[in-house]
């Protein structure tokens, strides 16, 4: 998020000096957040398509291309039948989209904030985890939406219709005026999504960043009788993110866990050779 916002809403950035204050906190939240954490505090709720590109317009690029040579890679059985599913799909397999990941589990955005970004025990840069009340969110996007838009269903139903018809997918996201940064799980889950318990967060960002609808969504009001903020950055410092990943690793929360396969257990080995120590390291030889 931009400084602005939490310089106007000091209470909304939470500054934690120890592993126990952050695991307390992250303890107490209630199931009204969905996460998202960063290894670098700087970095903003931005999404790949956000980062990786100057015009929106790369878009349509990118997904033709993807259209174009899928058949290459998948069978015919396995492509995607509407736009939520192609954009899934290429979201899963590291081509920039729309779609920001989230998580409803704190500790998975913890672990994002802590897993990356070493450059030596003197030198590990602070990151961040994003918290924000969805159904807040959910709410002031419909409102939004039912201004101009007109459709042939409970609109309670949208996020269901958003995932299989491609034409309420395009209207939302595409040809809506009003902010609208909405919640979707995906359609199909697979095991990465499942042990990161994923979701997506997808704005129509085409006059405005993600981080500024959500800025602008948010505040609006609170949960009858909440005093919590609706969104909330809290700083992990670069000093205790070893730690950290050590507490994390003890609750069976680390690479190879979320990214479940050769990859995510050689990302892990390549983590615990950071935070073990070598005594550790040593007394595990001969089992």
């Amino acid at each position: 998020m931009q400084e602005a916002y939490f310089y106007n809403n000091p209470k909304n950035l939470i500054e934690m000096d120890s592993v126990e204050d952050i695991f307390n906190l992250i303890d107490n939240l209630t199931e009204m957040y969905l996460f998202r954490g960063v290894p670098d505090f700087s970095f903003n709720l931005k999404s790949s398509l956000e980062r990786s590109v100057r015009h929106y317009q790369t878009e349509n690029w990118l997904i033709n291309e993807f259209q174009r040579s899928i058949h290459e890679y998948l069978p015919v059985e396995s492509h995607p039948n509407n736009k939520f599913e192609l954009l899934s799909l290429m979201q899963h397999h590291g081509v920039p989209t729309r779609m920001i990941d989230i998580t409803k589990s704190p500790y998975v955005g913890l672990y994002f904030a802590a897993s990356q970004y070493f450059y030596g025990e003197d030198n590990i840069r602070d990151g961040a985890i994003y918290a924000f009340m969805h159904q807040n969110l959910q709410s002031a996007s419909t409102r939004n939406i039912l201004k101009r838009s007109k459709f042939d269903f409970d609109v309670n139903w949208l996020s269901r219709f958003i995932k299989r018809d491609s034409k309420v997918f395009e209207e939302v996201f595409y040809n809506h005026q009003d902010d609208v940064a909405l919640i979707v799980e995906p359609f199909k889950v697979n095991k990465r999504l499942y042990a990161q318990q994923g979701l997506f967060l997808i704005s129509n960002f085409n006059n405005k960043t993600t981080e500024q609808i959500i800025e602008v969504l948010l505040p609006k009001e609170l949960p009858q009788g909440s005093n919590d903020p609706t969104l909330m950055k809290i700083r992990i410092r670069g000093i205790l993110k070893i730690e950290i990943l050590k507490r994390l690793d003890r609750m069976n929360i680390n690479s190879s866990t979320l990214f479940p396969g050769i990859d995510g257990f050689s990302k892990y080995l390549s983590e615990k050779n950071i935070f073990t120590d070598m005594y550790t390291k040593n007394d595990m030889h001969g089992y």
